[in-house]
């Protein structure tokens, strides 16, 4: 129901006993109030879900000067909205703010810091509020206890006994948490191998005998027990840490996560409930977003790879927007876990270890160490450093579209951002590996020290014994061959070779006489398009010595490209968007890639990075 404001006829006496005056107050019934499905309304609802108002954007003397806010990867971010006046509503901290546009949910959350009655003439009035998901941010992930009324030894077993705990549910293989007892092996965490009435029984534990009742324990779900899907961790989660909270689960808006585990055993207790889903987002590889969407749910949700857009620079985009931030590269990756009651020493160990070689032989060696608790098992530290690695051993580009008109609320997934029309070059091939590539009469090596770019060359020997020796190598390709002007490669070979290059019936004959040194080989094909292929489907290169030599004729050939007069097409993952919605102007900026850290987002994750460390890393015992 509506929140109404009613007629007030209040009377009494005052100190002097004399009654007082009746006044009326004025009268604002919102159930009545027209609705225009045709532009913005912002409702306003207490924390128990009554209407307090409406705010409109599509009336003639609305109050709404301007509203900004953001969604990003987790869906609604913060905002702010601006009003000439105070609405004749009340509009309480932590009352929800739920924003539609032409009937639609674009945002959803709760209000901060709701603006002071007092200001100056020139000021206006701001509400401050952030998406529902914050209230996450601080909920804590706990586990209960029971305690254990006794301890059956039968090495290498060990039964724990309870007293009314409710036992049905539990599978075989779960994880049991056991505190302060003295049979602390496995930092207290056991594999259930049976289950009774009162009791379960684990393995390996230590079987030593108690001579008294100590100890307490917890049943981790099954979803941190095992190797699970992602998206199916994400669940258990929400549906039985984030209810409560305001926010409402429905498993159609989460998409199965086929092939992306979590890799093993977890426990999330103590963490709060963002922090465990900051792990998932690891885990997650960039794949899939999580969070809460404009509707009030939880969603995870596939990155699709096509583009769902594209930006033209100079036509949707007035400035270059694409850069690339070679900064956070990071090609080894260490996770480091903290040592455990049953090892001998403190400190930590090297649990799992992940590295590219060829990102380091690029970029040079660049490391990053994560720091996991004592129950983090091998399987799953080393899908944390597998993940780590695949997203940070490469350079990240990144762009910055804005000024766009709004026209509704951008979805999560890639975007394309096109150059204008002009000469580039584009490498098709950097010859970091012979895998593709198919030779005759000649052997294809890797070669890490003799290169132009990237990681490698590839070395072709060839059995030279006299002038017409010869060896070959293709690879096949699926290039758009249209507006391309020439193929380049660079060749450095030990004895002269007149080098055939065949493109798809596409000849072209180079003679290398220049030895020991590196030759940048550039081929015309200006007219190949109408030679009549439009696709350049392999390169054939054709290896004949043209001076006597002995054996060991050595070739090696680099970094593959191609010039062309067109345009670059590159493909970003949405970052977040910031919309601006001012009476009579309404812009979105909408950020893609990775950006490089400003000093402010360094310390921020920097903090952040302390924050969850000190949360995963605490002594979850209390012996």
């Amino acid at each position: 129901m509506p929140y109404n404001t009613i007629q007030v006829m209040p009377f009494g006496f005052k100190s002097n006993r004399r009654r007082i005056q009746r006044k009326s107050f004025s009268v604002t019934d919102y159930e009545n109030f027209s609705f225009f499905e045709d532009d913005f309304r912002i409702a306003f609802y207490t924390r128990s879900g009554v209407l307090l108002g409406y705010l409109f954007t599509g009336i003639k003397e609305t109050i709404i000067i301007n509203m900004t806010f953001v969604n990003d990867l987790r869906g609604c971010a913060s905002g702010t909205i601006e009003l000439s006046t105070l609405p004749t509503f009340p509009i309480p901290t932590y009352c929800q703010v739920l924003i539609s546009y032409q009937g639609s949910n674009i945002y959803n959350g709760y209000a901060w810091k709701p603006t002071a009655q007092e200001t100056t003439k020139n000021e206006s009035y701001k509400i401050q509020f952030f998406g529902l998901r914050k209230k996450y941010e601080t909920t804590p992930i706990n586990l209960e206890y029971y305690p254990i009324q006794s301890i059956t030894v039968s090495s290498p077993n060990v039964t724990y006994n309870f007293s009314g705990v409710d036992l049905t549910g539990l599978l075989v293989g779960q994880k049991i948490a056991a505190r302060n007892c003295q049979d602390g092996v496995n930092n207290g965490y056991y594999s259930i191998s049976s289950i009774g009435v009162n009791s379960v029984t684990v393995n390996n534990a230590a079987g030593i005998a108690q001579t008294g009742i100590l100890g307490s324990a917890a049943f981790l779900p099954w979803e941190w027990s095992t190797n699970v899907l992602v998206s199916e961790a994400f669940s258990q989660i929400c549906q039985s840490y984030g209810g409560g909270l305001g926010i409402e689960f429905s498993p159609l808006l989460v998409e199965e996560s086929t092939g992306l585990t979590v890799g093993g055993m977890r426990d999330h207790e103590g963490m709060t409930i963002q922090k465990a889903l900051e792990l998932l987002e690891k885990l997650a590889r960039g794949r899939y977003a999580m969070g809460v969407n404009a509707d009030g749910f939880y969603f995870f949700k596939a990155i699709e790879s096509e583009p769902i857009k594209k930006f033209i620079l100079g036509y949707d985009v007035n400035k270059q927007a694409v850069n690339t931030n070679y900064d956070n590269i990071k090609n080894v990756i260490n996770v480091n876990r903290a040592k455990g009651k049953g090892e001998t020493g403190g400190g930590w160990i090297t649990a799992a270890s992940s590295f590219d070689n060829t990102s380091v032989a690029k970029w040079g060696s660049s490391t990053k160490n994560i720091t996991v608790p004592e129950f983090v098992d091998d399987s799953t530290a080393q899908t944390i450093a597998d993940s780590e690695l695949e997203y940070l051993k490469d350079p990240k580009q990144y762009a910055k579209v804005e000024n766009l008109k709004f026209d509704g609320l951008l979805e999560i997934g890639n975007y394309g951002v096109v150059s204008p029309f002009g000469d580039y070059t584009t490498v098709i091939d950097e010859m970091d590996s012979i895998s593709g590539w198919i030779t005759i009469d000649s052997s294809a090596f890797t070669d890490s020290n003799i290169l132009i770019s990237g990681a490698r060359s590839i070395r072709y020997a060839v059995d030279a014994i006299g002038i017409g020796s010869t060896g070959s190598a293709y690879k096949s390709y699926t290039i758009d061959t249209r507006n391309k002007k020439a193929l380049k490669f660079w060749v450095q070979t030990n004895k002269s070779v007149n080098i055939q290059v065949l493109l798809n019936g596409y000849l072209a004959l180079v003679d290398v006489d220049i030895l020991n040194d590196w030759t940048l080989v550039e081929i015309d094909i200006s007219n190949y398009a109408d030679y009549p292929f439009i696709k350049l489907t392999q390169i054939y290169f054709t290896f004949t010595t043209t001076g006597a030599g002995a054996f060991n004729h050595n070739i090696y050939i680099d970094e593959i490209t191609l010039v062309s007069y067109d345009a670059i097409h590159t493909d970003l993952p949405y970052k977040q968007a910031t919309y601006d919605l001012k009476a009579h102007e309404r812009t979105v900026t909408l950020e893609l890639g990775l950006q490089q850290d400003s000093l402010s987002e360094y310390l921020a994750n920097l903090q952040n990075t302390i924050e969850t460390n000190n949360l995963l890393l605490k002594d979850r015992s209390t012996s």
